[in-house]
């Protein structure tokens, strides 16, 4: 082992023998510090709210460990209690009543001291283990064989922490640098954004050289929004913009320009999303999959059912026209939101919205139904057990069964009667 990096680690070790006995401290004063907060804001309206407040066996312990003989007596503590809960105007005259009061009065002039005593132990304290937790990182760190220092702000606080001669810093220093190389090497992953690293990006162009085309580095109209380019120029516009990304990352490796990198990678992970749900919904459009509809079952029954149970005829109606336009429809859509890597889609056309989603199969997955207004991500969030559970099913969907006892007998012409021009959502 390095010498100077010895030096290091026996300067370290005594300095983080007890911070586990320092991290249950905190733990235990920042619980004493919240509970005085407490009762400090509370007293500032009235001192009767302290005898009321619900950790009593706290103010207790407060009172006994307090150097005034006056404000530890807990007998003159319980009999202020008693006195000041009546609240009968009979008392206010009684000596015991006043002394009450002045009692109370004093104590929580005590608990404010006491507050800000604690609250000044706790930052200490505080300071004192992040510190420690710093030194302690890094002693765990270089401990090991093979040590890589991925955020360089930290560890050069981490050097200012520690009493070792200049001239072992810098030799760690080297050693550091030495040792970060070597794993940058190994991996090739250094970290260009948050969550991409460059072994991505090399990936990315390895797999798709056949997609670079500088003819299209300076089309202006592929600069566009993903989701604006869709909804002007359609599938194949994205198709284009891949092609552009795909050319552009990669010049910009090329010239080891890594910081703008990011920017366009993002857009190319989007349109690999989307291109990739397209791909679904072709194979949903394709006659081999028509009416390939099946349910999101929460328990015994169908989710869709909480909304259908609870709403109107013509509401009813707009559902099943939702769900038979999804069946029949053959356009591309983009998805309308992304949920735990799961994209959904919603049927917009009513008040009432049907959320639905692609699966490779070919199966369209119906989740349920919402009005114009609710919370989407609350709605997934609070359903998304029942969604992940049905599509663990999805491969058992061998027949249409449950799309024809929900649908088989309704036709769109019927629905169109019933169905107000209240019920269009005109905004969309």
């Amino acid at each position: 082992m390095n010498d100077s990096l010895k030096k290091l680690l026996t300067y370290i070790e005594p300095k983080i023998l007890n911070i586990q006995d320092k991290r249950v401290e905190i733990l235990s004063l920042g619980d004493s510090y919240k509970t005085l907060k407490e009762i400090v804001d509370l007293g500032q309206n009235s001192y009767r709210d302290i005898l009321e407040f619900y950790d009593q066996d706290f103010i207790i312990r407060c009172i006994k460990i307090s150097n005034d003989n006056y404000i530890n007596n807990l007998e003159l503590y319980k009999s202020s209690k008693y006195l000041l809960r009546k609240n009968d105007s009979n008392l206010l005259e009684l000596p015991q009543y006043k002394q009450a009061i002045s009692y109370m009065e004093r104590l929580f002039t005590y608990l404010i001291d006491l507050y800000h005593q604690t609250k000044l132990d706790y930052d200490n304290l505080k300071e004192e283990l992040e510190k420690l937790e710093i030194l302690n990182k890094y002693y765990l760190l270089f401990t090991k064989e093979n040590f890589f220092v991925d955020d360089i702000e930290e560890f050069i606080l981490f050097m200012q922490l520690v009493d070792i001669p200049e001239i072992d810093k810098l030799n760690l220093l080297i050693l550091v640098s030495k040792f970060n190389v070597k794993t940058y090497t190994l991996t090739n992953d250094v970290i260009i954004a948050p969550d991409i690293y460059l072994s991505d990006i090399k990936s990315i162009l390895q797999n798709n050289q056949e997609k670079l085309d500088n003819n299209l580095v300076n089309d202006n109209n592929l600069e566009l929004d993903n989701k604006i380019l869709f909804l002007e120029s359609g599938e194949k516009s994205l198709i284009e913009k891949e092609k552009y990304l795909i050319t552009k990352i990669n010049n910009l490796y090329k010239q080891k320009e890594y910081n703008k990198i990011s920017k366009y990678y993002n857009s190319y992970l989007e349109i690999e999303d989307y291109l990739n749900e397209f791909e679904k919904q072709k194979v949903k459009y394709s006659d081999n999959y028509y009416k390939n509809i099946i349910f999101t079952k929460k328990e015994d029954k169908l989710l869709i059912d909480d909304y259908l149970t609870k709403c109107s005829t013509k509401y009813k109606s707009c559902i099943y026209k939702n769900l038979l336009d999804i069946e029949t429809n053959k356009e591309l859509f983009l998805p309308d939101y992304k949920y735990k890597d799961y994209y959904f889609y919603l049927k917009k056309e009513f008040i009432v919205k049907t959320i639905y989603m692609f699966l490779d199969n070919g199966n369209v997955l119906i989740i349920g139904a919402i009005d114009k207004n609710a919370d989407l991500e609350k709605y997934l969030e609070d359903n998304f057990e029942y969604i992940k559970k049905t599509l663990k099913l999805v491969s058992k969907y061998a027949n249409n069964l449950e799309r024809d006892i929900f649908l088989k007998n309704i036709k769109v012409e019927d629905l169109v009667l019933t169905i107000d021009l209240d019920t269009l959502d005109m905004e969309e």
